[in-house]
């Protein structure tokens, strides 16, 4: 006869993606027309050449998107129905999930950008450092077979890496549309796949921190 036993068992270090579907909004043919018509203001800069980006042929014009935009009432449209209620509830199932953010925690903006990119184009592996997660919004996708215009995650666990074991993969790829959102963490590398064909893809996207309550101390590890 088998005998009892008292297994605990948990889940350590879970790596928490979301993804909603917004739909085709009047808002996305605005930021694209927005954002295009920034290519002929020499006042700016397109960042995948003025800087080392991870964006091959692509083009990012150089300025805080959400700053940019601020009293842009087509923007606050998009921040009030899109961009606050998908990361509120990634914040609610990301702490059921892992265990933090810790209940009474906000969020802040660290950072925002928009990328357009034309057909051949691409972005190689990177991740967003000291990020707690980053929300990509996909504001136009052209109709390509996948992985073309996809979005890839490269699995951060060692063990995906090892060929005698199969039930790790070794990464996960997003098929996007118009008004895809994907919220994910920045530590996890990624990268974004060419497309062919004449239709550009645009994409707008937010760097996010969690901030605990103020006093918060993290707790020490129990075991």
């Amino acid at each position: 006869m088998n005998s009892k036993v008292n297994i605990e068992t948990s889940l350590l270090f879970p790596t928490v993606v979301s993804k909603v579907e917004h739909g085709d909004r009047p808002e996305n043919q605005y930021f694209y027309d927005l954002v295009s018509k920034m290519k002929l203001d020499k006042s700016i800069a397109n960042k995948c050449e003025a800087a080392d980006t991870t964006t091959f042929m692509g083009y990012q014009p150089d300025i805080v998107l959400h700053e940019y935009l601020e009293n842009d009432p087509m923007w606050q449209s998009f921040m009030n129905q899109c961009f606050h209620p998908a990361i509120q509830a990634h914040m609610q199932k990301h702490q059921m999930i892992a265990g933090f953010p810790v209940p009474g925690s906000t969020y802040v903006i660290h950072s925002s950008w928009a990328v357009i990119y034309p057909a051949n184009s691409y972005q190689a592996p990177h991740f967003h450092r000291d990020t707690s997660c980053v929300f990509t919004y996909y504001v136009k996708v052209p109709k390509r077979p996948s992985p073309e215009a996809a979005i890839t995650f490269i699995n951060p666990n060692l063990a995906s890496t090892y060929p005698k074991l199969k039930s790790f993969a070794y990464d996960h790829t997003i098929q996007p549309k118009n008004g895809s959102n994907v919220i994910f963490p920045g530590s996890m590398q990624h990268y974004a796949h060419p497309h062919f064909g004449d239709e550009e893809k645009m994409i707008i996207v937010f760097d996010i921190g969690f901030e605990p309550p103020s006093g918060y101390q993290r707790q020490k590890n129990r075991y």
